[in-house]
Protein backbone atom coordinates (compact mmCIF):
# COMPACT_ATOMS: atom_id res chain seq x y z
CA UNK A 1 0.00 0.00 0.00
CA UNK A 2 1.66 3.54 -0.86
CA UNK A 3 0.65 6.64 0.78
CA UNK A 4 -2.17 8.01 -1.23
CA UNK A 5 -3.73 4.40 -0.38
CA UNK A 6 -3.48 5.08 2.92
CA UNK A 7 -5.60 8.39 2.72
CA UNK A 8 -8.53 6.77 0.79
CA UNK A 9 -8.60 4.33 3.67
CA UNK A 10 -11.92 4.39 5.69
CA UNK A 11 -12.68 3.52 9.11
CA UNK A 12 -15.72 1.06 9.86
CA UNK A 13 -17.99 1.36 12.98
CA UNK A 14 -17.70 -1.69 14.97
CA UNK A 15 -19.81 -2.85 18.08
CA UNK A 16 -18.71 -5.02 20.45
CA UNK A 17 -21.36 -6.54 22.89
CA UNK A 18 -19.82 -7.56 26.18
CA UNK A 19 -21.31 -9.75 28.86
CA UNK A 20 -19.39 -7.70 31.76
CA UNK A 21 -20.50 -4.31 32.70
CA UNK A 22 -17.71 -1.52 32.04
CA UNK A 23 -18.10 2.34 33.10
CA UNK A 24 -17.02 5.28 31.05
CA UNK A 25 -13.79 5.22 32.72
CA UNK A 26 -12.45 2.25 30.39
CA UNK A 27 -13.65 4.36 27.28
CA UNK A 28 -9.92 5.79 26.74
CA UNK A 29 -8.35 2.70 27.08
CA UNK A 30 -10.40 0.92 24.33
CA UNK A 31 -8.95 3.71 22.10
CA UNK A 32 -12.09 6.76 22.95
CA UNK A 33 -14.72 4.37 21.99
CA UNK A 34 -18.64 5.03 23.14
CA UNK A 35 -19.68 2.73 26.47
CA UNK A 36 -23.07 2.04 26.49
CA UNK A 37 -24.50 -0.10 29.36
CA UNK A 38 -27.30 -2.39 28.81
CA UNK A 39 -29.58 -4.52 31.48
CA UNK A 40 -32.72 -6.33 30.83
CA UNK A 41 -32.41 -7.03 34.60
CA UNK A 42 -30.04 -7.27 37.32
CA UNK A 43 -28.64 -10.79 36.39
CA UNK A 44 -27.60 -9.97 32.47
CA UNK A 45 -25.68 -6.94 32.26
CA UNK A 46 -23.56 -6.44 29.40
CA UNK A 47 -21.73 -3.05 27.78
CA UNK A 48 -21.72 -1.97 23.87
CA UNK A 49 -18.61 -0.79 22.78
CA UNK A 50 -18.79 1.47 19.41
CA UNK A 51 -15.80 2.28 18.28
CA UNK A 52 -14.23 3.09 14.59
CA UNK A 53 -11.75 0.68 13.10
CA UNK A 54 -9.41 1.14 10.28
CA UNK A 55 -8.60 -2.38 9.47
CA UNK A 56 -9.14 -5.55 10.41
CA UNK A 57 -5.78 -5.60 12.03
CA UNK A 58 -7.02 -2.76 14.34
CA UNK A 59 -10.22 -4.99 14.88
CA UNK A 60 -8.21 -7.86 16.02
CA UNK A 61 -6.23 -5.41 18.72
CA UNK A 62 -9.43 -4.58 20.58
CA UNK A 63 -10.78 -7.96 20.17
CA UNK A 64 -7.53 -9.03 21.93
CA UNK A 65 -7.63 -6.05 24.44
CA UNK A 66 -11.03 -7.83 25.65
CA UNK A 67 -9.38 -10.90 26.05
CA UNK A 68 -7.05 -10.04 27.96
CA UNK A 69 -9.21 -8.33 30.57
CA UNK A 70 -10.83 -12.15 30.33
CA UNK A 71 -14.22 -10.15 29.54
CA UNK A 72 -16.80 -12.06 27.66
CA UNK A 73 -17.96 -11.45 24.03
CA UNK A 74 -21.45 -11.70 22.94
CA UNK A 75 -21.32 -9.78 19.72
CA UNK A 76 -19.50 -8.46 17.21
CA UNK A 77 -21.15 -6.12 14.28
CA UNK A 78 -20.31 -3.79 11.68
CA UNK A 79 -22.60 -1.19 11.28
CA UNK A 80 -22.77 1.60 8.58
CA UNK A 81 -21.95 5.20 9.27
CA UNK A 82 -24.43 7.99 9.23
Amino acid sequence: MNSSDLKKTKESRYQVEIKEKLDESWAEWFNDCELEYRSDDRSNPSTLITVEIIDQAALHGLLTKIWNLNLTVLSVKRIDRK
